[in-house]
């Protein structure tokens, strides 16, 4: 897959398709050796990761991307997003992203920071680990990472399939999670991004409409492409990041897989007709 999708870059790049005037989001979940869950990112690699983007790109705010989508500023633009919520987003990776002095955006599953049982039991399920090898974030890692000027944002309460639920647990579920996120900072909450986040699986019209309509701004799915002036703003596009090396990395911020985001919007599109 990877070699197919730097030929594409490539072919892309002779034919002037490629263009460093692009916003990108990037979602990752956990900073931790590989092989202890299937969404881990190694802390070298990591680091890797922001070195290059630091040196390479504008990193902005996940709420700046679709103004910053509208201005041309002669390099790529990326933020950086985190979901679920985990011990090792503090532990690891917030000293990293302070170190090249990077903001990110961590969407965090209420559900794990109150260790309710049933979403811990759910995610273990899920993910094929136990709840210990999770670790999930606590309130007083929810407020370190506010401290230290990251942005918290909802990823519901128990990372359920939003379009699998009826009207009614969607905006429980999206009304929840905000309210305790804000109860606990003292402050606003006005982004989130969709558990599973594909479009026509874990998203749709309906779904989006429920998390405008109980008070967030912007959404985030997993929609492999940049982010486009007239984008639905409950409809963010995303690619999540585990171990791809440099190379991929550059194909991903540089426009070498938006073809796989293509091929989503007109899936899509077919399904809402």
């Amino acid at each position: 897959m990877r070699s197919l999708l730097n030929a594409c870059f490539k072919v892309l790049d002779r034919t002037g398709w490629i263009s460093s005037n692009r916003t990108v989001v990037l979602a990752y979940h956990s900073i931790r050796p590989p092989g202890l869950y299937q969404y881990s990112t190694s802390a070298a690699l990591f680091e890797a990761h922001l070195e290059w983007l630091a040196a390479h790109c504008a990193v902005v705010g996940f709420d700046e991307v679709l103004l910053s989508a509208k201005q041309p500023l002669g390099k790529p633009r990326v933020a950086i997003t985190f979901d679920d919520g985990y011990r090792d987003n503090v532990e690891i990776a917030l000293p990293l992203l302070q170190k090249y002095r990077l903001p990110a955006t961590f969407f965090v599953t209420t559900g794990l920071l109150q260790k309710d049982s049933s979403t811990l039991n759910h995610l273990a399920t899920y993910f094929g680990n136990s709840i210990k090898a999770m670790g999930p974030l606590d309130f007083s890692g929810l407020q370190i990472l506010d401290a230290a000027g990251m942005t918290i944002g909802a990823h519901t309460h128990t990372h359920r399939n939003l379009r699998q639920v009826s009207p009614k647990e969607q905006h429980e579920e999206l009304h929840k999670s905000r309210a305790i996120l804000e109860d606990a900072l003292g402050k606003a909450v006005l982004t989130m991004s969709y558990p599973y986040g594909l479009p026509g699986y874990a998203v749709d019209s309906r779904v989006s409409r429920a998390s405008l309509e109980t008070g967030y701004r912007l959404a985030a799915t997993v929609h492999l492409r940049a982010v486009r002036p007239l984008d639905n703003p409950s409809q963010i596009p995303r690619f999540v990041v585990t171990d791809e090396n440099l190379q991929d990395l550059r194909t991903i911020v540089f426009g070498g897989m938006d073809v796989v985001g293509w091929y989503q919007d007109a899936t899509f599109s077919l399904l809402r007709k």
